[in-house]
């Protein structure tokens, strides 16, 4: 489960008058990283939480992973970026259901968005953002704490 401070979270995911947004991801040119995000976007607080699945998968090779793990952790050294990891084994998950995403708008409307195979819904009901609020919360508090997050993704990228 992805979420932008769901995207769920237990603690109030945007400080008050900010407004989620989508963060696109650095990219290499010249043998220089660049950063697409915009300057105004980097004070807005995001949190994730990412299944250790994907991390252990190793998609596109060593290399890659080792990439995605070092770019991880740099997200999260700002302050604003917190990551947690949802543990393999990890008996209760209150998000199975797929990705789900919580954002707040500049008029301090939440507004969530969930994703599932081949289709996406986008609501505004306060009921079914609070639904999803919830799920969040659980979701946050079954996975690793943030330190325990980092911890665990410097472990893996030491083995790679």
């Amino acid at each position: 489960m992805t979420t932008s401070r769901h995207t769920h979270d237990g603690a109030r995911p945007f400080p008050s008058g900010t407004a989620g947004a989508a963060v696109s991801a650095p990219y290499v040119q010249d043998g220089r990283r660049h950063d697409l995000r915009p300057p105004a976007l980097s004070t807005a607080d995001f949190g994730f939480v990412l299944e250790e699945s994907v991390l252990m998968r190793h998609p596109g090779g060593e290399s890659v992973t080792r990439e995605l793990l070092d770019h991880l952790l740099a997200c999260t050294e700002p302050g604003n970026v917190e990551l947690q990891i949802m543990p393999l084994r990890q008996p209760h998950h209150a998000g199975p259901d797929g990705p789900v995403r919580l954002l707040e708008t500049p008029g301090r409307q939440w507004c969530g968005y969930a994703e599932r195979q081949r289709t996406g819904q986008l609501m505004s009901d306060r009921e079914a953002v609070s639904v999803m609020w919830t799920r969040y919360a659980r979701t946050r508090s079954q996975a690793l704490s943030p330190a325990d997050s980092a911890e665990l993704s410097q472990r893996m990228r030491g083995v790679l």
